[in-house]
Parts: structure tokens; sequence; C-alpha cells
């Protein structure tokens, strides 16, 4: 809240942060201003698609986590993969291990990879979320870690949503 000469006016942090780049208009209601106020963040990230990629010829996933060149700490993943998915390639585990650490000093798992059930069911269950959120609090996951879910689409829309 900030006063101009006896008026009242009501902004946000957001606003004051980013007031180069908004756009706002003002309308009057009374003795009270507002502003109405759009801003736009910019985002970009690469997409690759590739096959294997948990082969040690294939090095797309290790590169998207490395990415940032002025880190050089080791990047920590933790790794949710769909049963289904599991049965059908019982192999998969061992490659991502083989893959981590392939990868090792700069890449490690924060917790052993976890198996959830995909389909329908991942959907409607709320106790996998809530296992891999106490998983990521125990490990002290940070924001320079990375989430990786492995699995058919109800997997990957489940957990967009809830995490």
């Amino acid at each position: 809240v900030a006063s101009e000469g006896g008026e009242f006016c009501l902004h946000s942090f957001l606003f004051l942060i980013n007031v180069a780049r908004a756009r706002f208009s003002c309308y009057t209601v009374g003795v009270m201003k507002t502003f109405e106020q759009r801003f736009t963040v910019a985002y970009q990230y690469p997409v690759t698609f590739c096959r294997d990629v948990f082969s040690a010829e294939c090095d797309v996933l290790t590169r998207a986590i490395l990415r940032d060149v002025t880190d050089v700490s080791p990047h920590r993943v933790l790794i949710v993969l769909d049963r289904g998915l599991e049965e059908a390639q019982p192999d998969l585990t061992k490659k991502i291990t083989a893959w981590v650490m392939a990868n090792a000093p700069e890449i490690s798992l924060a917790a052993p990879i976890e198996s959830i059930p995909g389909g329908e069911f991942a959907k409607k269950q709320d106790t996998a979320v809530e296992r891999l959120v106490k998983l990521a609090y125990q490990t002290h996951f940070g924001r320079k870690d990375t989430f990786i879910a492995i699995g058919g689409g109800a997997v990957q829309q489940y957990y967009r949503n809830h995490l």
C-alpha cells in the first residue's frame, strides 16, 4: 500500500519488479483507483525426440540435465517408472542404473528408482504422489535436481497435474 496525496494505491510485488515490462490500465471507482496489470514471463527449454534415451550412445538426457554449465556440482535425479512399462521391459531399470553410473559423479540417484502403477489407477491415487513428495523432502530434493517420470500418458499426466 502506498499513499499518493491522500489516495491509496494497492499494487503487487510482481508489478514493482516487472514495471518495465508490464502493461496496465487504470480506472476510477469513487475515490479508489484500480490498475489492471498484464505481463509475460519468457521461458525457454529444449524439446528433443530420441530412441533408447538410456543407451551409452545417446547423450540427450545427460545434456539436458547438465545444460547449466555454470553449475559444476553433482545433479541428482528422482526417477519414477510406470510399473506396466517396467513389466514390459524388464531390463529398463538396469539400463537406467547403468546410465546413472556412466554419468557419475555429475549425475546421481537421489533415491532408488520408484515403481508406481500406471493406467487409470495412477490418475486416481494420491498415495503415490504423497510417497514421492515425502521422498523428495527426505532426500532434500532441490531446484537443481531433476524429476524424471517414465511411463505412459496416465503417469505423465498425473504427475504433471500433481507435482
